[in-house]
């Protein structure tokens, strides 16, 4: 009888062990087309002056609902932003204009100058996250929208430790991304609004959409991390 059981036990395990490899192959297989949907879903949720941070190739233009009438794309690297403006369709509507600053400053920019923010795919690269979330409410409208489209930690011990485990790989082959990141700890820090979060792909993939908090000047201000000193 125990014989019985430890192999059905093993048998169990090597079936569960199976199933999950495959559901994860499947996800990883089908991730980029979902992601795109996701693009086309979370910027339905845009209008008027919009702020897209972390533009990169512009992988955005196109997409952004009648709604928007001007939209500003912001990069730190002048190689993404010379790429992008090649992008930029020649069009009236809506209005593009390219500009390089970092997301942890916005020193371009007013308070409440926005009606909209977009980072997709940003904040696993910021120095400082929780800033960069400071100055995003900073720059929109107190009655305005934050869409977040990004990657992090796993509510799933068995992803978080694959994620662990291939995270230093990941960054170098990645230009810095760090893919396992806590957000929902910086969305708490910051103050951010949350007011819809939904987590795909094993709850890798974040879908937000909240609002800012008004904070006072003194969370304004930008202070490097002692761990990401200022290049």
């Amino acid at each position: 009888i125990n014989t019985r059981l430890l192999y059905f036990g093993l048998f169990s395990t090597a079936l569960a062990t199976l199933s999950f490899l495959v559901m994860m192959c499947r996800t990883w297989l089908q991730q980029p087309h979902e992601i795109q949907q996701l693009r086309h879903k979370i910027l339905q949720e845009t209008y008027g002056k919009v702020l897209e941070l972390a533009a990169g190739q512009g992988l955005n233009i196109g997409v952004y609902p009648f709604a928007v009438s001007e939209i500003v794309m912001v990069d730190q690297s002048a190689q993404e932003l010379q790429r992008l403006r090649y992008r930029i369709p020649k069009t009236a509507y809506p209005k593009y204009e390219v500009v390089q600053d970092k997301v942890e400053r916005l020193e371009l920019f007013q308070d409440a100058e926005f009606d909209c923010v977009v980072d997709m795919f940003g904040l696993c690269h910021y120095r400082d996250p929780v800033m960069a979330l400071r100055q995003m409410q900073r720059v929109v409208k107190p009655t305005g929208t934050i869409v977040l489209l990004e990657h992090g930690r796993s509510p799933f011990f068995p992803v978080n430790w694959v994620l662990d485990y291939f995270a230093d790989r990941h960054t170098v082959n990645t230009h810095g991304c760090l893919w396992n990141q806590d957000l929902q700890a910086y969305f708490k820090e910051a103050r951010l609004e949350v007011r819809e979060l939904t987590q795909l792909h094993f709850g890798t993939t974040y879908y937000v959409i909240a609002h800012p908090e008004v904070l006072d000047a003194e969370a304004m201000k930008f202070v490097p991390s002692p761990k990401q000193p200022v290049r």
